[in-house]
């Protein structure tokens, strides 16, 4: 594959925008506080305690509270120097001491941490005098939550130096985002996010049936597949912002967790579905690409099965690494059709720009390798919002360049239509000139049909003149001539059936018959001229099965072997060889005889009109109705004829049948 410079620029400008936003992130992580006691000193403020945050690393996940709280593990708290504390995934417990001072009036305090992938969430406070345990989890029912929150909430009410414990163990992504907010503060908070969540589905919905709709009406498979993409990346949304757990499913741990690889897996193989059909991808014109995206969707159907049966963990960073790969590659994809001057791609990368840059975000944050702020934690969220509008315009671009090859379409159907008109009235014409030619042929035939009925009529002829000799003298003999008779006479009457039949039909009735049955019933109407030759018929029949049409083959055959009998030696008795035979396509069959031959200079006119010869030049008196008739016979079985003679030798005329008619 050929890289063109702009397809060089294009890859290289979108992965420098990849690295300017991963670099500004990175720089944001950086400040740093010096207290470690939280301070509240007014209730308008939302407080973010990431550096305020005291925390130790259980490795061995077997501290308990009480083990906590003694001196000696208490001062092996460390403060944290983030402003979001992450861990990434690991198999550690990590413990969290909050330090609270209010300052306030106000009472009710809310201290919530937003990410939902927490396995275990063990909180534990002393307010008032009274000590609390909230043990919750997304690995545990919902309904143990203190607060009806999709992510984490606790009410507390600080006073002097409250301290407050937190127990949490993942196997997920592990970073901690905690906030404290009056309760008031809280309840406005959530009422503004879950508005904004209820228009974000609501759009996201409304693009599902509308593009369901679009594929009933038009059957193109690409709006079904968006459909499809949206419906699995609605149900991903609503599952990493807790409202699937805490709405849909607050019970099923495993779809909860587990099912983020059955999840993601349907997201990546619906969109290479959607990508491979909206970009017109195939082997023959995109060959690497289209390798990549089978590559891809065979990869996501493994994810998808091992999600019911796959461990979890071991799973999960092969899973973000294909994820991220995915982003990369759609983009890639677009870029490259672009390349190619394929029109949508332009909005398709657009849409999935955004799509893919926010997903790629998020899918490093689930590995810790990016703090997760709230733009990151929902960049899966605004990349697929800015996905939706933009995908808007290109499938609606893709539709106008349907109709515009709609109306292209129509001007050359209506174009082959005046063509047809054309083509059909030269056919008219053409088949003006066949039924011209045909009558002119049954003017010929009158001469045929008188000139081939001579044979088996003089046949009869001969009969009846023995008949007058024999009468009296054998009555057995009598019967059997005036039998032969009958039988020469009928054979006329079918030669002037095969006449009719040539003449009003189009095409013949071809069906498989015996070699040697057809060829019987040619030699019987030349049974005495065979007598009074004394000619000798020496059959070869290698194949015994042919296609043809019964009674011109015949007359074929009949009006061949007559020739032969006609043009022999006076001094030398006739002998006709017979052979068949077969090639690839063919059946051969060879009639051979030992009689006068036919000069050179003849061989090319003998299947014209009048093409008749005979040793002395003339046209003599004979029965046949001439090679040019047996010529039309032949093509009328769809079969071929030829001539192979030396003078003074002999000739083998050749017949060629098609094993099989179309």
């Amino acid at each position: 594959m050929i890289v063109s410079e702009k397809y060089t620029t294009m890859v290289a400008f979108y992965f420098r925008v990849i690295s300017i936003i991963l670099t500004i992130y990175l720089l944001m992580v950086t400040k740093v506080y010096s207290s470690d006691e939280v301070i509240l000193n007014s209730i308008k403020d939302k407080i973010s305690l990431g550096t305020s945050l005291l925390f130790y690393e259980d490795e061995t996940n077997n501290l308990t509270y009480e083990d906590i709280k003694k001196p000696e593990y208490n001062k092996l708290f460390k403060r944290s120097n983030r402003e979001v504390l992450s861990f990434g995934v690991t198999a550690s417990s990590i413990w969290v001491k909050i330090i609270i001072t209010n300052k306030t009036k106000e009472k009710n305090w809310i201290l919530k941490n937003e990410i939902v992938w927490h396995d275990y969430f063990d909180f534990f406070s002393i307010d008032n005098g009274n000590f609390k345990v909230f043990k919750t989890g997304d690995r545990r029912p919902f309904k143990t939550r203190d607060v009806d929150y999709r992510g984490f909430a606790f009410n507390i009410s600080p006073k002097e130096k409250s301290t407050y414990y937190i127990k949490i163990k993942s196997k997920d992504d592990l970073s901690l985002p905690f906030e404290i907010l009056t309760l008031r503060n809280f309840l406005l908070e959530e009422k503004d996010v879950m508005t904004g969540y209820a228009l974000f589905y609501g759009a996201i919905l409304i693009m599902i049936f509308y593009n369901l709709i679009t594929y009933f009406f038009m059957r193109d498979s690409s709006y079904l597949y968006y459909s499809l993409t949206i419906t699995a990346i609605l149900w991903t949304t609503a599952s990493a912002n807790g409202i699937a757990f805490q709405i849909l499913y607050p019970n099923s741990f495993w779809l909860q967790n587990e099912g983020f690889l059955l999840r993601g897996g349907l997201i990546a193989l619906f969109i290479h579905l959607f990508l491979k059909k909206f970009l017109l991808i195939n082997r023959r014109e995109n060959r690497r690409i289209y390798n990549i995206l089978q590559i891809n969707i065979y990869i996501s159907l493994i994810f998808i099965l091992l999600s019911f049966f796959g461990n979890y963990r071991l799973l999960y960073f092969p899973f973000i690494s294909f994820v991220i790969f995915v982003f990369c590659f759609i983009i890639l994809a677009g870029i490259v059709r672009l390349n190619q001057g394929y029109r949508p791609a332009r909005f398709y990368l657009l849409a999935f720009s955004g799509f893919s840059l926010g997903g790629l975000v998020q899918s490093l944050s689930l590995v810790g390798l990016i703090p997760p702020f709230w733009i990151v934690s929902h960049g899966f969220q605004i990349g697929n919002l800015f996905q939706t509008v933009f995908l808007a315009f290109a499938l609606g671009d893709k539709f106008k360049r349907l109709q515009e090859e709609a109306l292209e379409r129509e001007i050359e159907a209506r174009r082959v239509m005046t063509s047809f008109a054309t083509k059909l009235e030269e056919q008219v014409r053409e088949r003006t000139k066949e039924l011209a030619e045909k009558n002119e042929r049954l003017k010929e035939y009158d001469f045929a049909v008188a000139h081939d009925l001579a044979n088996p009529i003089g046949v009869a002829i001969t009969h009846i003149e023995l008949y007058e000799h024999m009468y009296t003298e054998n009555f057995s003999k009598t019967k059997e001539i005036i039998s032969k008779i009958k039988n020469s006479l009928e054979k006329s009457i079918s030669i002037i059936n095969n006449i009719l039949i040539n003449f009003t039909v189009d095409k013949v009735d071809l069906k498989k018959y015996k070699i040697l049955k057809i060829l019987n019933l040619a030699l019987d109407q030349l049974e005495i001229k065979i007598q009074q030759k004394n000619a000798k018929i020496e059959l070869d029949l290698m194949v015994e099965d042919f296609i043809c049409n019964q009674i011109s083959t015949i007359q074929i055959f009949a009006n061949i072997i007559s020739n032969s009998l006609k043009y022999s030696k006076t001094d030398v008795p006739p002998i006709i060889k017979i052979r068949s035979s077969q090639d690839k396509d063919y059946i051969l069959i060879d009639i051979e005889d030992n009689g006068i031959g036919i000069k050179d200079e003849k061989l090319n006119v003998i299947f014209e009109k009048k093409g008749r010869v005979s040793e002395s030049g003339e046209s003599p008196e004979g029965y046949g109705i001439g090679l040019y008739n047996v010529k039309k016979m032949v093509e009328e079985n769809e079969a071929e004829i030829s001539v192979n003679s030396e003078f003074g030798k002999g000739s083998i005329f050749t017949l060629k049948f098609k094993k099989k008619i179309f």
